[in-house]
């Protein structure tokens, strides 16, 4: 069992799940912070890799550590550590990402003091470890901005598809919503209805400065290109965004996203295979049957079907560089020394 103690700002929570060394180095960069006013739940996915032993070895009471005695599944493993949080504002982070700066806390906590905001999204820059390279996937975006309470459902679903809320890393939000507001089962954004709810209380804000590293790997699949019972993974996020705008609002937000997903079918080929392909591009159909008629849907699935995996490696390869060469990082070099300097702690 978890064991709390009095009531701190923020509940840092970390689900995991045998990432033991990456999990060491999100903990010591939480711990050299300047704020102190938090906890850190680590709720523990039964990994074997000597986790336990690892988190054990910071002697810090602030430190939660529970381990599950079989896998869960990630959403019920953060449902977990939601439910154990007891602090005011809670901040998600990813087992095998860290906190760049000594000072994000207290920033955090500043901006949070002055406006009271339901939700914040805290930028992060992601770190290739293969190549040591750092790059960040919100170029366009070049300003904080904020939303108030109490506005438009589509102003707040715009805002929300804008800011990047599929990663878990920097998702923060005030943490006294209705119980009955739970986690969706859903690959996409399974924290929606719970910072839709705070940000039409509370409004929201997004922060430009990236104050977090995301670690990133080239080689790295994702369970979206796999269907589960016939539907996407995802499809509780469409359904709820269906719910809450309806009309031809949806139908915009629908189009857009599987604008997306068709443009995702070489992906789901190249990690899976052409009868998966088969699989993921009939759904989309099943969904929105009038995209028969789609030329931009049969060109996708025509040059994924017949590409060879090779042939969609290389074209992967030199789109990732491509948008990686086009970051636009501000003071990149003291940024990429200071990334380095945090991942050598991982061999300390």
């Amino acid at each position: 069992m978890l064991k709390m103690i009095k009531n701190p700002f923020f509940s840092i929570l970390i689900p995991t799940y045998k990432r033991a060394n990456n999990l060491k180095l999100a903990i010591q960069c939480i711990l050299m912070q300047d704020f102190s006013d938090f906890e850190i739940i680590i709720s523990d996915n039964n990994s074997n890799d000597g986790t336990e032993d690892i988190v054990r070895k910071f002697k810090d009471p602030r430190i939660k550590y529970s381990k599950n005695v079989k896998n869960i599944g990630w959403i019920p493993n953060l449902r977990k550590a939601i439910n154990a949080a007891s602090g005011t504002y809670i901040l998600l982070h990813g087992d095998d990402d860290f906190i760049i700066f000594p000072q994000t806390l207290s920033r955090l906590y500043a901006l949070i003091k002055k406006e009271s905001y339901g939700f914040v999204r805290m930028n992060y820059l992601s770190v290739l470890q293969e190549k040591d390279l750092i790059f960040d996937f919100h170029k366009d975006i070049q300003r904080d901005f904020k939303i108030k309470p109490k506005e438009n459902k589509k102003i707040i679903v715009d805002f929300i598809e804008k800011i990047d809320p599929f990663f878990i890393t920097g998702i923060v939000f005030k943490n006294n919503y209705p119980k009955k507001i739970d986690l969706m089962n859903s690959e996409f954004v399974a924290w929606f209805k719970i910072i839709f709810y705070n940000i039409y209380q509370f409004g929201g804000y997004f922060v430009q400065q990236q104050f977090l590293a995301a670690s990133w790997s080239q080689n790295a699949s994702h369970p979206r290109y796999q269907l589960s019972n016939g539907q996407f993974r995802f499809e509780k996020y469409f359904t709820e965004v269906s719910r809450l705008l309806g009309g031809n609002e949806y139908e915009q937000f629908l189009n857009k996203r599987l604008k997306i997903i068709i443009r995702e079918f070489p992906a789901a080929k190249y990690y899976t295979n052409n009868s998966n392909l088969k699989i993921f591009s009939k759904r989309v159909l099943e969904i929105s049957p009038k995209l028969r008629f789609s030329f931009e849907y049969w060109f996708w699935f025509f040059f994924s079907l017949l590409a060879p995996k090779l042939i969609l490696a290389f074209i992967r390869k030199h789109i990732f560089f491509r948008m990686i060469a086009n970051t636009n990082i501000p003071n990149y070099a003291k940024m990429h020394k200071r990334i380095s300097y945090l991942n050598s702690l991982l061999n300390a």
